[in-house]
């Protein structure tokens, strides 16, 4: 039956067409349904046909060339190399098929088996197979050529406006991402200076629009419209689909100093754009790919972990870790461009997730968000609350960001006599069951109301205007100021003129659909966000680390509350990050400031509060989850809690039956 197999040459065009019905044209599809994929990150047209020969033609032209290689030490060998490869890029389409159904894991196992075995026979026994698949090289080639060709990628090619600018009025212009305006408020509505006092300063000496809203819920649509001054039209974020902005406004005019991290809207004639190797482009597309398709073809009983998504892009994870060089270059940039008539341009990645600084700018290591599936948090208040604090504590770091490039305007002399924006894209939400980044009609004014500051030239006097605010009012401010006519016609207004009568704010979401809510309504949802945010954890910079039941445990010495002799089946906690906590070095940019623990035996009782104590002085207090039919806690301690070397950790269950706290120890000695 061997002989039957063709030549070489045709065998690779069979696992070409095996493969591309298995893998490559599944991912093409996939990407097509996601156009922003490629263009939030830059990608060329060379790019994209370099990512598409790859995953097309490599892995079957490989497997190819390896049976060959093969074959010539043994016929048969070769022959059966062949085959296992081509039962091996039959199985994803198997489990593709069986993905919607999953009949359980081994169940799926022997199906898969039975499946490929008899595909093999068949192709093995039946020459029409082999021509079928011969023939069939035409549609994935066709499929290959419309991906490659209807695929949108960036563009950095404009038509020049040459727009007349009266002045050369120096703009700072910088863009947070995800911050919403109940995170900076206390509970009586006011910016929280002891907490944030870069944004006080703000608040002091700027015009704060606390009615300000954003007008998209994602980053890619949401920037784009403050560069335009438009509504979000369905575009992609890069210039072909945005050709008049801010930068193509000013940019014969001005000097463009632009650092943008997920649109593509400066033209290369006025920006240059970084966008790294182009070989390492390649593999970390290939890569972000790889997870999310994986993730659709496994039915559910074979997964081992769980698999993001291709709307869960991790280039937004990778583009924060950089965040902060960007931000550095940023300010730097000030010095060494002190003349007039220059727009600093921003947008950076914080306090976008992951959320990893603490307000020194040290990290703490971990990156996974507990309680956190997918787009929602879980019903678990206690996790949406750590996750409230973990973002908050970013924030704090981004407004030690925002105080360096202040106090440089300043020592430079240029802070007086510029125009400063500060402003968010959209926010974040963490309400136990609700979406976090998805607005809906509950987590509306934790989404839209967005923090604005305008710092006008030679503005003295900090002010509060409560007039509805909207982030497409940004660019015809800029251009108020600096005395130039937009050429195209805007849905925004100028700050500086009449306020627009709005009634409602109106936030555009990613699948085309429109959702307003009385702005009356996001006011009064903001307020009460914030004076919940309060009661969790109090206002001041420090006390974001106070969260729990019992605070008055906090700061004092394990040796002064009553110990509780374990009983013999009480629940032991064992510290899954001794080995960091046992050798801490001085002033590290990583510290284990973020406690984690398993439960190894026995089951941690609802309800019950649990103390993490640093050497022997209790720093925190949590609660155990569930992940799985495991219990984990997490907790988060102060800086100052660890020494230099080693550091021991141990979790008491709190018992408060008595005005004297009773501790039982869960840790191993």
């Amino acid at each position: 039956m061997m002989g039957n197999l063709p030549r070489y040459r045709i065998r690779a065009v069979h696992l070409t067409v095996v493969w591309a019905f298995a893998v490559s044209q599944p991912v093409f599809s996939m990407l097509e349904g996601n156009p922003e994929f490629l263009v939030r990150r830059g990608s060329t047209r060379l790019d994209l046909v370099a990512f598409s020969v790859v995953v097309a033609f490599v892995p079957p032209l490989a497997a190819a060339a390896y049976a060959w290689l093969a074959s010539r030490l043994s016929r048969w060998v070769g022959d059966m190399l062949y085959l296992v490869f081509l039962a091996a890029f039959l199985a994803p389409l198997v489990l593709q098929l069986t993905a919607s159904v999953d009949p359980g894991r081994y169940v799926t196992l022997a199906v898969l088996l039975a499946l490929c075995a008899a595909a093999i026979a068949a192709y093995v026994r039946w020459r029409a197979v082999r021509l079928f698949l011969t023939f069939a090289i035409l549609l994935p080639m066709l499929g290959l050529a419309s991906f490659m060709r209807g695929t949108p990628v960036a563009d950095a090619s404009a038509t020049q406006l040459h727009a007349q600018v009266e002045s050369d009025q120096r703009v700072v212009f910088v863009v947070l991402d995800e911050l919403p305006l109940s995170s900076l408020l206390t509970s009586t509505g006011e910016i929280d200076a002891a907490r944030f006092p870069s944004f006080g300063r703000l608040a002091r000496e700027a015009t704060w629009y606390p009615n300000a809203t954003t007008v998209h819920e994602y980053t890619v649509a949401a920037v784009p419209s403050m560069l335009t001054g438009k509504m979000p039209n369905g575009g992609l974020p890069r210039l072909a689909d945005h050709p008049f902005n801010l930068f193509t406004l000013l940019g014969e005019s001005y000097s463009l100093k632009v650092h943008e991290v997920a649109t593509y809207l400066c033209p290369e004639t006025y920006c240059t754009h970084s966008r790294g190797a182009f070989t390492e482009r390649i593999h970390t597309l290939i890569s972000d790919v790889a997870e999310p398709y994986i993730g659709e073809i496994l039915p559910s009983s074979l997964r081992l972990g769980t698999f993001r998504s291709i709307e869960v892009d991790p280039f937004f994870a990778r583009i924060s870790f950089s965040a902060v060089a960007e931000f550095d270059a940023f300010v730097d940039e000030m010095s060494r461009s002190r003349r007039t008539g220059t727009l600093h341009f921003m947008h950076s990645m914080l306090p976008h997730v992951p959320w990893r600084f603490l307000p020194s700018g040290r990290q703490y290591g971990e990156i996974h968000l507990d309680g956190y599936d997918r787009r929602a948090w879980g019903v678990d208040p206690w996790l949406a609350v750590q996750g409230l604090q973990r973002h908050l504590l970013q924030v704090q770091y981004t407004d030690r960001l925002l105080g360096r490039l202040i106090d440089r305007l300043d020592r430079l002399g240029l802070y007086d006599g510029s125009l400063l924006i500060v402003a968010a894209d959209h926010g974040a939400s963490f309400h136990p069951g609700d979406r976090r980044r998805d607005i809906t009609e509950g987590n509306f004014a934790d989404i839209a109301n967005v923090p604005l500051f305008v710092k006008y030239p030679s503005q003295e006097r900090g002010r509060v205007d409560p007039r509805p605010a909207r982030t497409v009012d940004l660019l015809p401010t800029i251009a108020d100021v600096v005395g130039v006519e937009v050429p195209w016609r805007t849905d925004g207004a100028s700050l500086l003129g009449e306020p627009v009568p709005r009634s409602e704010a109106v936030v555009h979401r990613r699948d085309g659909s429109v959702i307003r809510l009385p702005l009356g309504k996001v006011r009064r949802h903001t307020a009460a966000s914030a004076r919940a945010l309060t009661r969790v954890f109090g206002e001041g910079f420090d006390s974001l680390f106070h969260i729990g039941t019992n605070l008055r445990l906090l700061g004092t010495a394990v040796a002064d509350h009553r110990l509780q002799a374990r009983g013999p089946q009480s629940p032991t906690v064992r510290i899954t990050m001794a080995d960091e906590l046992a050798d801490v070095r001085p002033h590290p940019a990583v510290l284990p400031a973020r406690i984690a623990g398993v439960v190894e035996e026995g089951r941690i009782a609802p309800g019950v509060e649990l103390a993490v104590a640093v050497n022997g002085r209790i720093e925190a207090l949590t609660s155990p989850y569930l992940v799985g039919d495991r219990q984990e806690i997490r907790a988060l301690v102060p800086e100052a809690a660890l020494n230099v070397g080693f550091n021991r950790v141990d979790v008491y269950a709190i018992d408060v039956r008595s005005r004297i706290a009773r501790l039982t120890p869960l840790t191993s000695p």
